[in-house]
């Protein structure tokens, strides 16, 4: 049997190293993809409704994400390698993310992809400019409270609406 892919990548053990993390950073991961863009407002939702928490993070990139690859490709490459300020140089932080998470989507100028435990769809639907990222993932009342202090606290960049 022959494949061109040299690696494989297991969303379940993925997930297993990263339950072991604070939940919080499912937030921090998403917030810090929109900081890195060209962007003058990030806005953050979250709902928690019996063990279940729903966040989104908006913003108005006018790029948006360049690839949807960059949704489910790990390790690609980048723009963000070559500017040391950007948080975001491996491709791996949403993916992290999005392997504890029940459901994710991306909408943005170039398409949108859902995650599901359908797998991953992609949609032609495009916004104009800008990204809207959702997850939907398992979190106590304390773990969602306790990502909302994080949240409260963060030190946002001076040119963005937080």
């Amino acid at each position: 049997m022959k494949n061109k892919n040299w690696f494989e990548v297991s969303k379940e053990g993925l997930k297993e190293l990263q339950l072991r993390k604070p939940k919080h950073y499912v937030a921090r991961e998403l917030i810090q993809n929109a900081w890195d863009e060209d962007i003058k407002v990030c806005k953050f939702d979250a709902e928690w409704n019996k063990d279940i928490a729903n966040l989104s993070v908006e913003d108005d990139s006018p790029v948006g994400f360049r690839s949807l690859a960059d949704a489910f490709t790990l390790f690609a490459p980048t723009y963000k390698r070559a500017e040391p300020e950007k948080r975001g140089r491996f491709n791996i932080g949403e993916k992290q993310a999005f392997s504890i998470c029940e459901k994710a989507m991306i909408e943005t100028t170039s398409g949108t992809v859902l995650f599901s435990k359908n797998g991953r769809t992609q949609k032609h639907k495009k916004r104009k400019s800008g990204s809207k990222v959702s997850v939907e993932l398992k979190l106590t009342k304390f773990e969602f409270d306790e990502m909302i202090e994080i949240v409260k606290n963060y030190l946002v960049p001076k040119k963005i609406e937080f």
